[in-house]
């Protein structure tokens, strides 16, 4: 009898035993799906409202020079892109009229500035009807900027303004509206804004394409980083971390402050996002957040 209790409690032991080993395999088999991410949260912050514009960049003033008599030019001063001062003697011409003798005649800046177009060569002819040089002053600049018909209420004179250019990525070139075109383009619904610019490095070059923003005004909104957001044609979701595991949410998104995106939908501040690992997740997928 005594031998039969042993053999029981043995029996009940060893499948106890059993019991919790399979509950462990289970339990690690169950981690083992759980889908490794890392998430942000959700939170509301105080975004700028910002008008973009494109344009080009144009000289502030630039004038062409043209000799005041026809004649061969005998010397040169100057060259390209060097900087010259009003009444600077840039080229001498001699009249070239039969029979008669003439002094050089100098060919001088009207204006101070930066040679911008040489078209003189020792030994050509020259005539005032064509322009043998352009100065065009380029320590301040000008941004021809394209206003939309429907933002033009919101552009004002002095308004601060942030240029970049494609030459310098990353860098900010700050002005300020100085005048505003009254007449609207019928074609592209667009009006000019003339955005003065200090350009003491010469950096910034006439001609070059550029972007710019204003601020319009301030907003409350909802941001998430924007490697939340995933992209499947025009549909834009992330997945949002509800206890052990995750749901699909459809988003709209709005403006981009550096690596943040306004967010709207069915999110809240405080909400969990996954940041990192999306791409092996589905709607329901069980994760692990990692630190």
């Amino acid at each position: 009898m005594y031998k039969y209790f042993i053999a029981i409690i043995s029996i009940i032991f060893l499948a106890g035993c059993g019991h919790q080993q399979e509950k462990q395999v289970e339990t690690k088999a169950i981690a083992e799906q759980r889908i490794p991410v890392k998430a942000a949260t959700v939170v509301e912050e105080e975004i700028s409202e910002r008008i973009k514009m494109t344009g080009e960049i144009a000289s502030l003033r630039q004038i062409d020079i043209l000799p005041t008599a026809a004649g061969k030019i005998i010397d040169e001063k100057v060259t390209l892109g060097q900087k010259v001062k009003k009444g600077q003697a840039l080229a001498h011409l001699i009249q070239d009229v039969p029979g008669m003798e003439f002094s050089p005649l100098a060919i001088e800046a009207t204006i101070s500035g930066y040679i911008t177009r040489d078209g003189v060569e020792v030994g050509a002819k020259v005539s005032p009807q064509r322009a043998v040089y352009t100065i065009s002053q380029i320590d301040s600049v000008y941004m021809l900027a394209r206003v939309m018909e429907s933002d033009l209420a919101k552009v004002k004179i002095n308004v601060p303004v942030l240029v970049q250019v494609d030459t310098y990525p990353g860098k900010i070139f700050r002005g300020r509206v100085s005048q505003i075109s009254p007449l609207l383009d019928g074609r592209s619904r667009t009006a000019t804004a003339k955005v003065v610019l200090a350009n003491l490095n010469l950096e910034l070059k006439p001609g070059m394409f550029a972007r710019c923003s204003i601020e319009s005004g301030k907003r409350s909104s909802l941001v998430i980083p924007l490697d939340a957001v995933i992209h499947r044609g025009t549909l834009q979701y992330v997945y949002k971390i509800e206890g052990d595991s995750v749901s699909r949410m459809a988003i709209q998104t709005g403006a981009i402050v550096d690596s943040l995106v306004e967010v709207s939908g069915r999110l809240a501040a405080g909400d969990q996002v996954v940041v990192y690992g999306q791409n092996l997740l589905r709607d329901g997928s069980l994760v692990n957040i990692q630190p």
